[in-house]
């Protein structure tokens, strides 16, 4: 696809900051991250796309459910954005 001009700027296992690092009384507290399967831009039709393959609804885990609306609200107002979700 990115050969044929169908997408580009692939990546795999793209991160995205969900949380900042921020300290509390004097500890650090790590950022949170969403680390997807693939992201890339199509050209077709205009749109930053995120996916993300799973194994069945087994690896659907909470952590996982949790860091996908975290990012959906972080990217609610990009119309340009797109999340699939294979299972």
């Amino acid at each position: 696809m990115v050969k044929a001009g169908v997408i580009t700027n692939l990546k795999q296992q793209p991160e995205f900051v969900l949380q900042r690092a921020f300290k509390y009384r004097g500890k650090t507290i790590r950022e949170i991250k969403y680390r997807a399967d693939f992201s890339y831009y199509d050209v077709e039709n205009k749109k930053f796309i995120v996916e993300d393959v799973k194994g069945g609804l087994a690896t659907r885990t909470e952590v996982y459910m949790l860091k996908k609306k975290m990012l959906l609200y972080i990217m609610r107002d990009r119309e340009d954005f797109e999340f699939f979700e294979n299972v």
